[in-house]
């Protein structure tokens, strides 16, 4: 592991003693459980130079901080509704050099509307966010027509991909693939969709509807 990702995991631990960051308070778990379980998406993807990649609900900045320290050729956002969380990683970003990453304070049914953020993105990657049917609602508007949002799921993956059909139709998404690992005695999955015609402007719905009536 480089060290700017030590200096990362360093920083969060240290950080969380103050702020409820993660649940993780030992090193070894963090590398495994945090920042391997985040770079798993580069076993089966490759980011392209240049694109955009945005992080929503990203808490202690996963996995959008490890996947920006080994792709400096790629630009990240990350966003979560917690003004103190998005502080935190402001000044993070800052200790780690982090010229390729950005945070922004804003619940995602907002962002979304903005015409900024709305349809300008190459990828979205959410871990530990919401299930599926609400997850894509947050996520599908902020890709670029055949953008990837990768969705880190997991054993109830696949139940919840049952639950999420109406979604698709509606956002006009596909499930691409499902790329299942393991850590330790956790099986995981990444969840890939893909954005196939512009999202309707009705989505997402106003804060707190998705969550509250699921597509």
């Amino acid at each position: 592991m480089n060290e700017t990702l030590r200096l990362y995991r360093d920083l969060v631990l240290e950080k969380n003693r103050y702020l409820n960051l993660t649940a993780i308070k030992n090193e070894a778990e963090f590398d495994e459980r945090n920042i391997a379980d985040s770079l798993i998406i580069r076993d089966f993807h490759t980011f392209q130079p240049g694109e955009k990649v945005i992080d929503l609900g990203t808490g202690a900045g996963l996995p959008g901080i490890p996947i920006a320290i080994c792709e400096p050729d790629i630009s990240v956002t990350l966003v979560d509704a917690r003004k103190k969380k998005i502080v935190f990683l402001k000044e993070l970003i800052q200790k780690l050099h982090l010229e390729n990453a950005d945070a922004v304070s804003a619940r995602v049914e907002d962002l979304a509307k903005d015409q900024a953020y709305r349809a300008k993105y190459d990828a979205v990657v959410t871990r530990a966010v919401a299930p599926l049917n609400v997850l894509l609602e947050y996520g599908i508007p902020f890709l670029k027509r055949d953008g990837l949002l990768f969705a880190y799921k997991g054993p109830k993956g696949d139940e919840e991909l049952k639950d999420a059909q109406r979604a698709l139709k509606e956002l006009h998404t596909i499930h691409t693939k499902t790329h299942c690992y393991s850590i330790g005695d956790a099986a995981l999955s990444i969840m890939v969709f893909e954005k196939r015609r512009e999202t309707p402007e009705k989505y997402p719905r106003a804060p707190g509807v998705p969550s509250k009536r699921p597509l």
